[in-house]
């Protein structure tokens, strides 16, 4: 793969711009030629904004991940306020069609060749989990006038096809997407095989199969697998190639052949060996197509701007063309005001109709503010434009009078009822109708502005819960004097990586007051023992299903309950099949010396549903054949390799471990060269040369890491201040965020060389309160996704405190999305359904957090989807019949019963998880508003949109996030409610569906840079925290490690 980021200069400042040597959808391919140079290459120029860029930064990181011989290779990029360039590889021999159609004749051989080679460029991309997705014969370039190497071009609808999961397309040129494209459902690789199969066909007979008079039949054969073939043409051809056309043509995507078995069908070994006395194929049906699909394309292509119709547009407009002919797709320039006189001309008796705009006896011409929708989510409700059925019924009343047959209708049995004035209604998404409620609220506020009448929404007043107010009531007072404790869940059980005859377990544990009873559920049938599968319980109380060995018929859901008399809990979680990691792409030489060269690279692309534990480094001098071992041990994505020649040329290359066992050997490196001997030696980082003199070290990697069970007898003996200095006992090496009233330093135990994280907060009247509410809160709090406290520090005569606490990544949730190029909703769920169970433990132990936003859930792990709560400065003791609290937290991240300075709840931490929720679907805050006012009045009012979200998301995570933005807190649910949600269930119906809805990045990456931005308008500026930082040492400098790992990782 390549790391080519878009520039910001001018792309002519670099390149002269020729001949255009065509146009698509997307934008236009011109002759460029480096001035630098001299070189040839393409400029694909495109141009658009806002959405649309999103598409053009897809392809550009689909072309930077792909490097075949087959693929039109990327080289440069150029990025303007309304244009987006890739400049890339010269195909000079122009398109595939193109060239056959020069031909008098063509002969299966020569169509194996090119197909064979379009399959090894797709076997590039499967390879690397990314789907072409939009394969068509103008995809096919040759290289050179007159020779035979094909090339594939046109990545912009390719996606990344990560863990088997299916993505979402509703793109594509008609006669070449695949049966599940035109019916919706998520797609695969199993669509580009399609695509082969429809151009093979296509080349061999000069026939599209599935083609119709416009694009809706066309798409509508496909649905329907209507298709026939050409028995005069079709005869013509080898046993082989209908064989090969015809298990590629499977309806269904599962029966169609992969690459790599299309690869080894034998009707490619024509390409090779070409069998005697062929039939040559004559090219005048392909000739005949070829003019056909200029046709197709000189509508669809672009005249400037970027064009991305979905394929559903062919049955909503006349035209019944996905790209409609004649219409415009430029806005018009503004016309100039007409200042001409309209002389007055009679009125009619149309245009004396009150109130109305004059009929239009066409009743399709008669514009309507229609908003007709379909699908799942909608509902049958009143037309929104109400002057459209007025205007209908005073048409019909005038052409009742004007009919006598009409004047003597009426119903004698109900003579109140005009049967002649219809009731117009249209299908609409609720969503829709939600927003729009919204802005109806708007222009109410805006008329009523100075009434002295009280005006309350009917919104929330009639707001729906899941139980009624007096019943939650009740049940807390019910609870507070009912005797014993209801089961919890101190640690639920995980998912589960299971190897083929190797044992497993599934581990919980499970408190009460009396002891719960246990009871484990595959798939909602009890698990019953046997000689494999045990039921065992270890002394502290611990629920352990044990496998011995396990199976792959043990895959599924699980489910365990914890019941006593007080009320039952229940938890889930999955196991599945574990197998060695994909291959790590080549390693990147970030910095060069004399004699070093620091590698940097990222995770395998699969990592075998078991986390990558280390790497293996191997590298040898250009010339030579033997690859030398550097280190086995590496459990972080750098290295820094040493003692090597100077001024020669070597190659790398990886492998991953997980606990199954290695992945092949990565693919090389290009040659890198290190620099003259004397060159300047390169400076790691002090955290990066920690980690490398670990490795170095030759500390072996523990393969099966026992999680250490956490020690929960703090609850019930917490940790108090100490008064020694923190430095006596730790190193501090790099400062890692700093806060409104602290700092964040990375440290070292000296004893034990652990690492740690030591929070330093000034320790003054006016920030004692907060800092004594942040250590109650820790020194007695232990769960699996809260951050452990080890220690606190109160030096004497020191106004600096001091929180050791255990050492996370340290990255945000926010930046970890929004770091990676694209992430999926089962993504977003995972780490909300962590959030719920952080939450679950601290409203069980009777706090809440009060501040729960981006900053706050930081990554445990970027390896695998483990988050952590941090920052309990907010968090205060909160009973289910409601405490007032002082309002500490992000206002957009707030409650509105604490910015009213009502009484909180514990549904009140449940806000602000449908706020995060809603950002990391959407990349924006909802109740943002142009001031803190606005926003708080958005908040206090439950004013934000849907149209906001991403539009793959599912109707299960919009119903979660309307569940959750309750205005009443007892109408919220709680977090075990939460958990029973449909959306955040883990069952296989459900993770297939929000893995199949995939979101790009940029968005939130834009979010992300401005909260970030916010953020450090509140560090700290306290000299005595400043102070105490460079006390520290003189390399105790600001480190942006966590962030590095990150980009490196992802």
């Amino acid at each position: 793969g390549r790391n080519i980021k878009p520039k910001t200069k001018l792309l002519g400042d670099f390149y002269d711009l020729g001949d255009e040597l065509g146009r698509g959808t997307q934008g236009i391919t011109y002759h460029a030629v480096e001035r630098l140079s001299g070189r040839n290459y393409a400029a694909k120029v495109m141009h658009g904004k806002g959405e649309l860029r999103s598409f053009m930064r897809n392809e550009l990181e689909m072309m930077n991940q792909l490097n075949h011989k087959k693929l039109i290779r990327l080289y440069d990029a150029y990025e303007g306020p309304h244009t987006f360039t890739l400049v890339t590889e010269l195909a000079s021999g122009g398109e595939l069609l193109y060239n056959l159609t020069k031909q008098t004749y063509i002969t299966e051989s020569e169509i194996a060749g090119y197909i064979r080679q379009i399959l090894w460029g797709l076997e590039h991309m499967h390879d690397q989990n990314i789907a072409h997705l939009g394969l068509t014969p103008g995809d096919l370039l040759i290289s050179h006038p007159g020779g035979d190497d094909l090339k594939i071009c046109d990545f912009g609808l390719a996606r990344r096809i990560a863990y088997a999961r299916l993505a979402s397309l509703e793109y594509g040129m008609p006669e070449f997407v695949a049966p599940e494209i035109v019916k919706g459902e998520g797609v695969g690789f199993a669509a580009d095989m399609w695509a082969v199969g429809v151009i093979t066909h296509l080349l061999l007979t000069g026939v599209s199969l599935f083609r119709g008079v416009d694009d809706r039949t066309t798409l509508t054969n496909i649905k329907e697998n209507r298709w026939e073939l050409r028995e005069d043409l079709w005869s013509l051809l080898s046993t082989e190639a209908r064989d090969f056309v015809t298990k590629l043509l499977v309806y269904q995507a599962e029966g169609r052949l992969d690459v790599k078995a299309a690869l080894r069908h034998p009707w490619l070994n024509r390409a090779d060996k070409m069998p005697p006395n062929q039939h040559n194929i004559t090219t005048d049906t392909l000739r005949n197509y070829y003019n056909l699909l200029k046709d197709w394309y000189s509508n669809a292509s672009c005249r400037t701007w970027y064009r991305r119709m979905p394929l559903e547009g062919a049955y909503t407009h006349p035209s019944k063309m996905v790209y409609p002919p004649g219409r415009e797709y430029t806005p018009d320039a503004t016309p100039p005001p007409d200042h001409t006189s309209k002389s007055h001309t009679p009125r009619t008796w149309e245009d004396q109709i009150p109130s109305r705009q004059p009929l239009d006896y066409e009743l399709g011409l008669i514009k309507s503010e229609s908003h007709y929708q379909s699908g799942p989510d909608t509902y049958l409700l009143q037309l929104r434009d109400v002057d459209f059925p007025v205007r209908l019924r005073e048409y019909m009343k005038v052409a009742a009078d004007r009919c006598p047959l009409s004047r003597d209708y009426n119903d004698r049995d109900n003579p109140h009822i005009d049967w002649r004035m219809p009731v117009i209604r249209e299908r609409r998404r609720f969503t829709d109708i939600m927003d729009e409620e919204i802005d109806d609220e708007r222009k109410e506020r805006i008329n009523r502005y100075g009434s002295p009448d009280t005006y309350t929404l009917r919104r929330l007043r009639h707001e729906l819960g899941t139980r009624p107010e007096s019943h939650v009531e009740a049940e807390a007072l019910l609870s507070a004097r009912r005797e014993g404790m209801a089961p919890f869940f101190r640690e639920k059980p995980q998912i589960l990586p299971i190897e083929e005859d190797k044992p497993a377990q599934l581990v919980c544990y499970a408190v009460g007051d009396p002891r719960p009873i246990v009871q484990w559920f595959k798939n909602d049938m009890v698990v019953t023992e046997s000689h494999r599968v045990k039921i065992l319980e270890d002394d502290l109380g611990r629920s352990i299903l044990r496998f011995g060995p396990a199976h792959a018929i043990d895959m599924g859901i699980y489910k365990v309950t914890a019941r006593n008399k007080s009320g039952q809990t229940i938890a889930r979680c999955r196991v599945v099949l574990a197998e060695t990691p994909h291959s790590p792409d080549s390693p990147d030489a970030s910095e060069i010396s004399g004699n070093e060269i620091l590698l940097r690279w990222k995770l395998p692309k699969i990592d075998g549903n078991s986390p990558i534990i280390c790497y293996n480094v191997q590298y040898k001098e250009s010339d030579a054949v033997d690859w030398i071992d550097v280190a086995s041990n590496i459990d972080h994505e750098f290295y820094l390799v040493r003692n090597l020649k100077p001024n020669t040329s070597y190659q790398f290359r990886l492998a991953s471990r997980n606990k199954i066992g290695w992945s092949e050997k990565g693919i090389p490196t290009m040659a890198i060269k290190t620099l003259d001997e004397g060159a300047p030696k390169i400076q790691l980082s002090r955290a990066m040369r920690h980690l490398q003199d670990i490795v170095e070290s030759g500390q072996e990697v523990v393969l099966e890491e026992s999680k250490p069970h956490l020690d929960y007898r703090v609850e019930k003996s917490p940790i108090h201040w100490s008064h020694e200095q923190p430095t006596d006992k730790y190193n501090y090496i790099s400062e890692i965020s700093r806060g409104r009233f602290s700092v964040v330093v990375k440290g070292i135990d000296k004893s034990s060389d652990e690492v740690i994280v030591a929070k330093l907060m000034e320790y003054r009247p006016d920030t004692e309160v907060q800092v004594d509410a942040e250590f109650e809160a820790l020194r007695s709090l232990r769960h699996e996704r809260i951050t452990s406290l080890i220690e606190a520090y109160k030096p004497s005569n020191n106004t600096v405190a001091v929180l050791i606490q255990e050492k996370l990544q340290g990255v945000d949730v926010l930046t970890y999305l929004s770091s990676r190029h694209e992430y999926t909703e089962q993504t977003v769920a995972n780490i909300i359904t962590q959030i719920l169970d952080g939450l679950q433990y601290l409203h069980w132990r009777g706090y809440c957090h009060l501040d729960l936003q981006p900053d706050n859930v930081v990554m445990a792990s970027v390896r695998s989807v483990e988050v952590k709560l941090v920052d309990f400065g907010a968090a205060q003791k909160v009973s289910k019949i409601g405490t007032v609290v002082k309002s500490l937290g992000h206002p957009e991240y707030t409650a509105p019963e604490v910015l009213s300075e009502e009484s909180a709840y514990p549904q009140t931490d449940i806000w602000s998880v449908g706020v995060l929720t809603y950002v990391l679907l959407s990349g924006v805050s909802p109740f943002r508003g142009a001031n803190s006012d606005e926003t708080r009045q958005n908040t206090n009012f439950v004013r934000f949109r849907f149209e906001h979200l991403f539009k793959e998301l599912t109707q299960e995570a919009t119903r979660f996030i309307m569940l959750v933005f309750k205005r009443h807190p007892h109408k919220r649910p709680t977090a075990e409610e939460c958990h029973e949600h449909r959306w955040l269930l883990p069952t296989e119906f459900m993770i297939k569906r929000r893995d199949r809805a995939v979101f790009l990045g940029n968005r939130l990456k834009d979010f992300c840079e401005e909260y970030h931005a916010e953020k450090q308008k509140e560090m700290t500026k306290y000299e005595s925290l400043t102070s105490a930082v460079r006390s520290m040492g003189p390399n105790v400098t600001r480190s942006n490690s966590i962030q590095e790992e990150i980009l490196a990782v992802f």
